[in-house]
């Protein structure tokens, strides 16, 4: 279980260069790749490391275009993880001012920064839901739950708190390897206990009312 998760959201840098001849008039162009490869470059800083801000670039995307021709559209598309939407923000102002000044004159860089899903922190009534779903664990005779202070991945735990009530996340079963290119996988041993756990939640909140 987690007590908080990461806000997700999508970072989009489109870089409009000028398209020519790359063998016979390569200086009449201006390269929208080139450009992307300095923004690359100029913002690997922007990512602060585990627990704190994570920033990569994940997707590059390029519109028409041929092997002999310098490419004039170039679309980067990144991936930012923090855990509050005014520290996006700030991201986002930092991020337009490195960019302000495009590397190659006569290039165009436009910048958007979506912000997805927000960040999630549990409340003292959520504290108290995790304490109960570990004692359910152990009756149940599991090993004990393991949580962590914040994951780097998003949820919509994020939504739910927003409305008030006490969240729970990472309820489910206990896997490794997602979005690896490797195995990913479940512990399927864990099934009986982790719907045990859940019927166990259910019954309990719903006896007692609400646990804040």
């Amino acid at each position: 279980m987690a007590i908080g998760t990461s806000g997700t959201n999508s970072v989009e840098v489109h870089v409009a260069g000028k398209a020519a001849h790359a063998g016979a008039a390569p200086e009449q162009g201006i390269s929208a790749l080139e450009e992307a490869a300095h923004i690359i470059t100029v913002t690997r800083d922007l990512d602060l490391g585990p627990g704190r801000r994570r920033f990569h670039w994940t997707q590059v995307m390029q519109t028409g275009g041929a092997r002999n021709m310098i490419p004039d559209s170039i679309t980067l598309r990144g991936d930012l993880r923090d855990i509050s939407d005014a520290n996006v923000r700030q991201f986002e102002v930092e991020l337009h001012k490195r960019l302000a000044v495009p590397e190659a004159p006569g290039a165009k860089v436009t910048v958007n920064v979506h912000i997805n899903r927000p960040a999630f922190t549990a409340d003292a009534a959520g504290l108290r839901l995790i304490a109960l779903a570990q004692q359910h664990y152990r009756d149940a005779g599991g090993p004990e739950l393991r949580v962590v202070p914040r994951l780097g991945g998003g949820s919509d735990a994020g939504f739910a708190g927003r409305a008030g009530v006490p969240v729970i996340e990472l309820l489910g079963l206990p896997s490794f390897g997602a979005h690896s290119s490797g195995d990913e996988y479940v512990l399927i041993d864990a099934i009986p206990r982790r719907l045990y756990l859940a019927a166990a939640l259910i019954r309990t909140v719903g006896r007692l009312g609400a646990v804040r």
